[in-house]
């Protein structure tokens, strides 16, 4: 009698290119996180005999794994250009006309900085989707969350950040 790894691993070589057909969303596929749910299962050694059963579970550990990596590389945060834009110049002399709108200039720039900060990794992660115009629904399914709740986040993002700048910035 084969062990339950070996079934496994005969289950997933008849099935891998169905498995990446289904787990493709608009012709992509992370190899890295399908890779991670096939090791993540056969190391188990506790791979389940039913073919119905090891579809769910390669699916929930393949979901896992994307999600995973989709949090880590939205980790770090970076600013947009504005926040560069408004930064302090290393002009040595500054001219006396604009040095009050320089200094106008810098306080904004550390405003911004902190008010960045203030923000969770996953609400900087979600504003900065839905500046680049990527449907609340998509932002959603990325951090594992409705599309309404997802709108929600940002929305408050968007109204601190009116409630925090609307006065300051004239562009």
């Amino acid at each position: 009698m084969k062990s339950a790894t070996a079934l496994f691993n005969q289950w997933i070589s008849l099935n891998a290119l169905t498995l990446m057909a289904a787990l493709s969303t608009d012709g992509n596929l992370d190899m890295d996180a399908f890779q991670d749910s096939y090791f993540e299962i056969a190391e188990s050694r506790k791979a389940p005999r039913d073919n119905v059963a090891r579809y769910r579970l390669f699916v929930t550990a393949y979901r896992k794994h994307t999600r995973r990596r989709l949090s880590e590389s939205y980790s770090t945060f970076f600013p947009d250009e504005l926040f560069f834009i408004l930064m302090p110049s290393c002009d040595p002399e500054p001219m006396e006309d604009t040095e009050e709108i320089d200094e106008n200039k810098d306080k904004l720039a550390r405003d911004i900085f902190r008010y960045i900060r203030t923000f969770s990794d996953r609400a900087a992660a979600m504003l900065e989707l839905y500046v680049r115009g990527v449907p609340m629904s998509e932002i959603g399914m990325r951090f594992g969350v409705s599309g309404t709740m997802a709108c929600g986040i940002i929305r408050r993002a968007k109204s601190r950040a009116e409630r925090q700048f609307k006065n300051r910035i004239r562009i």
